[in-house]
């Protein structure tokens, strides 16, 4: 059987997706209200589509149906039950400070999809708390502005699990300490890569690659692409 035929029996099949919105983004009777969001989100949903075509067009007796999959997203504009940082001048969410808030919003998201992946789009800054070497080799505490950041589970500094809603956050302001940048057409796409349990990396735990031009790398851009594991895990996340 060829690829081309394979995937008729999947053509319908298709990635779910439950977009929140936060106080950030205060939509305006129900519509956007920040066309630099809309337009975010546009992206990253084109990005998907390449990334899924990709898997199916590199290995298509495997992922032959991801070539037809379509993405379907269900947006809850009612952003009330959905907190954001509470300094308006330049909002960021510490991931570990604002954990209550971020779960909160996630677990609000309305629900259109059964299966749906809870997604919530922020204008706020994510930012975590890092430390890197010094020239003189002291470990310096740094804060790292994400692009977005998934919760499958939350483990505390002494291994204990937190309790914490399923899902990702994005940011079209990705950057730290009122710095920003424009956000990268891939996040989304990175970000399912962990949702869906991404696990054949070689850095951080397996978590990600050392690939420079990984989707899953840390710093992935927008012309990176996914390797097997992404399409395998992303694959069973189509219904």
């Amino acid at each position: 059987m060829d690829a081309a035929a394979s995937t008729a029996p999947n053509a319908e099949k298709a990635l779910y997706i439950q977009l929140g919105l936060d106080k950030t983004l205060a939509p305006k009777d129900g519509h956007w209200a920040n066309n630099d969001a809309e337009n975010a989100f546009k992206a990253w949903i084109k990005n998907l589509e390449d990334m899924m075509k990709f898997c199916c067009n590199k290995y298509p007796n495997e992922f032959g149906m991801m070539c037809n999959a379509k993405i379907k997203v269900a947006t809850d504009f009612d952003v009330t039950n959905k907190p954001s940082p509470a300094d308006p001048r330049n909002p960021s969410y510490n991931d570990d400070d604002d954990q209550e808030k971020l779960s909160k919003g996630l677990k609000n998201i309305k629900t259109k999809y059964p299966d749906g992946i809870r997604v919530m789009m922020t204008q706020a800054q994510i930012v975590s708390a890092a430390v890197v070497k010094s020239a003189n080799g002291t470990l310096v505490p740094i804060k790292v502005g994400l692009g977005g950041i998934t919760y499958n589970t939350k483990v505390g500094n002494t291994g204990e699990i937190i309790p914490t809603e399923s899902g990702t956050v994005i940011t079209v302001k990705p950057g730290v300490e009122g710095r920003h940048a424009e956000p990268d057409p891939n996040t989304l796409s990175h970000e399912l890569g962990h949702r869906a349990g991404y696990d054949k990396g070689d850095i951080d735990n397996n978590s990600h690659s050392s690939d420079r031009k990984n989707l899953m790398h840390p710093s992935s851009k927008a012309a990176d692409t996914p390797d097997h594991c992404w399409c395998d895990k992303i694959s069973k996340l189509l219904k």
